[in-house]
């Protein structure tokens, strides 16, 4: 059964692959892109694209259209146009600056990208230059000033000098991405000769380094096919140990998720119904998620690491 699509993340995918293509695109190209995020019945992801253009249109933003030729003629392209759509510099002071970002960081959207203003503005604030993408919840508390150096560095081929896990390395960012409730930046490490993925709010603030077109994305590169389809397997923590865990769910939502994680997951099925199963936690948020929307109905036994950090997060909550 499919995953119920979030608007809220649908819009802001839709934003920047709009933004920052370089040709005009057909519902047909959108709908390729952003799959599974769209209805796969045409019909149904024609209407879904008309209220979508209708909630970008209400924060503001302005999607230009034309009639194609040649061999899509007759079909509708979109795109945006990021001059059209930003705001002058704001000259802020460095106090002003410091407010404006503590308030964008203690932002919640709800429902929809209402605020208009916070995906136009430029500069050292929340900027969105580059190639995008995201699943599950954006973490707007990431580091405001990296994010657009970062996005700016990928939308212009810039090199960049990072400093992760206490190692300082030169990268060629490929583009970023939001998946199991953080951003990540996707880019070639030279010194490797590897593709890496890093976590933005692991990163001391990044410098760029030359100029832009300074190296190349590989031909038929696709940002969201560098992540696995199940957050929980994405690797949140470079020192991390722990990539199982062993969680006993009571029979009543068993069966559902052996059908998410599948057979070859379950350890063991005990007379009463109950089934325990190997879970993927290397991202503890995206675990911690999962296993708590189960409430009181699933129980990680081991590894105690894991186990521990979910009691320690609920004695948290309690006396939060």
């Amino acid at each position: 059964m499919p995953k119920p699509v979030d608007t809220t993340e649908r819009l802001f995918n839709l934003i920047l692959l709009l933004k920052t293509t370089q040709d005009w695109l057909t519902l047909e190209d959108i709908c390729n892109e952003l799959q599974p995020r769209y209805p796969e019945s045409r019909g149904a992801a024609r209407q879904a694209f008309e209220r979508d253009k209708k909630s970008i249109g209400a924060m503001g933003i302005v999607i230009d259209k034309i009639t194609l030729a040649g061999h899509q003629a007759g079909q509708m392209g979109y795109r945006i146009d990021p001059k059209k759509n930003e705001l002058p510099n704001l000259n802020l002071s460095d106090e002003e600056e410091s407010v404006l970002r503590f308030a964008l960081g203690a932002l919640s959207i709800e429902g929809s990208l209402k605020d208009g203003a916070l995906v136009k503005l430029t500069g050292d604030g929340f900027s969105v230059d580059s190639s995008v993408s995201g699943s599950m919840v954006i973490d707007l508390h990431a580091p405001l000033a990296i994010l657009p150096v970062v996005t700016d560095a990928a939308a212009t081929r810039t090199e960049l000098v990072i400093t992760y896990a206490g190692k300082k390395r030169t990268i060629h960012p490929y583009g970023v991405l939001a998946r199991g409730g953080h951003w990540y930046v996707i880019a070639n490490d030279p010194a490797k000769g590897e593709l890496r993925r890093f976590r933005l709010d692991r990163l001391e603030k990044p410098t760029t380094v030359g100029g832009p077109g300074a190296f190349e994305r590989p031909v038929g590169f696709v940002l969201r096919d560098q992540f696995p389809d199940d957050p929980k397997v994405i690797n949140d923590d470079p020192e991390a140990r722990d990539d199982f865990a062993v969680v006993r769910v009571q029979k009543e939502l068993a069966s559902g998720v052996e059908r998410e994680l599948g057979s070859s997951s379950i350890v063991r099925r005990d007379p009463n119904g109950d089934v325990t199963f190997k879970v993927p936690c290397a991202n503890r948020w995206a675990f911690r998620s999962w296993a708590l929307g189960m409430v009181d109905r699933a129980e990680v036994l081991e590894p105690a690491a894991v186990r521990n950090e979910v009691i320690d997060w609920l004695k948290g909550v309690d006396h939060g």
